[in-house]
Parts: structure tokens; sequence; C-alpha cells
């Protein structure tokens, strides 16, 4: 963690893994100096000790704040204000469009990982027949709600299975930057 290509990498894959949900805050503890300096860096705030609210400055040094029990977070209301940071990130939120079911949401994520439908049929413990059926369940929500994004095949000269890979790759490809897809939708 003293690298800052590898505090970059693992900043980049914690928000990967976070993002999307409709997150109030988020809190941590148990930093070292050198990574609360870069935790800081990241658009996070220290949490008073005095009245529990979050302050960009503390009375201590790094060195001697590490020593004893601290706190470092940001909440959604203070996230507008450190726009463009790692922090402020987590906060951007969007509501799931789509409404896949939590077995769509493990097909697609299974999906996102590569693999074909056999695979993907092995990974999850199902039948290859319930995986065509999953994806055309999932084709009519898409098009329900986003003709554009998974619009019926026309004629071509294109194969009917290198029509549903072009597809299925759009697909994947839009859900990779909307995680909020696979978090529970909102009833």
């Amino acid at each position: 963690m003293h690298r800052v290509e590898v505090w970059n990498s693992f900043l980049g894959t914690f928000i990967e893994l976070h993002r999307g949900f409709l997150l109030n805050e988020i809190v941590g503890n148990g930093f070292t100096e050198e990574t609360l300096a870069a935790v800081k860096r990241a658009g996070y705030m220290f949490v008073s000790k005095v009245d529990g609210q979050y302050t960009d400055t503390i009375d201590k040094p790094p060195h001697e704040l590490i020593l004893e029990p601290h706190l470092i977070g940001l909440t959604r209301q203070l996230a507008p204000g450190r726009a463009g940071t790692w922090a402020s990130s987590l906060f951007i939120y969007e509501a799931p469009r789509f409404g896949f079911s939590p077995s769509e949401q493990r097909l697609l994520l299974t999906a996102l990982l590569g693999g074909t439908d056999e695979e993907i049929a092995d990974e999850l413990g199902i039948s290859l027949s319930a995986v065509k059926k999953a994806w055309h369940s999932i084709y009519e929500h898409v098009t329900a709600r986003d003709p554009e994004l998974a619009p019926p095949t026309p004629p071509s000269d294109l194969g009917v299975s290198e029509r549903g890979k072009m597809k299925k790759q759009r697909l994947i490809a839009y859900l990779h930057d909307h995680p909020e897809e696979f978090r529970p939708a909102a009833e």
C-alpha cells in the first residue's frame, strides 16, 4: 500500500465493487500514516471526537492521530462538495432501469465474466435451456424500457447466432458501466 499505483488500484477496485448502491454514509478506521494521507487525498473527511461532525482538519498530526482510535468517512450530503474525488464517486446513484430478478442478475453477473451460455449454465448449475429462457426474459425487460439497447435484429448476412452475440455484447457493455442494474430495485 506504500506504492501509489497499488493504492490507486485498491481504490479503483473498492469503488467498482461499491458504486451503484444508494449509500448514505461510508466510514473507515485503522489507517496507517501513509494510508491516512491517501484516504484524505481521496476526498474523505475526519470525524471529530468532540462533536462527531465531519471536518477537513484534525487537531493532531497524522503520526499522533494513528496512535489512537480515529474515524474517517463521508456522507451523501457532503459528497457533492467533494466532487471529482474517489470518495464522492461512491455516492453517484442511479436507480435500476430494468428491474431484473435476482436470478437474472446472477446470470448477468456471470456473463460479465465472459463465457458461452454453456459455461454460464455450468457455473450457475442450471440447464442450458434455463439460460436461454433467462436471456429471453432479460431481453424483454431491456426492450420494454430501452428498445435501442436490445433492438430486434433485422435480417442480414449475419447468422442468427452472430446477431445474438452482438446484442449480448452490447447489453454486457452497458451493464459494465451501470452497476445499479445489479442492485435490488425499489418496489
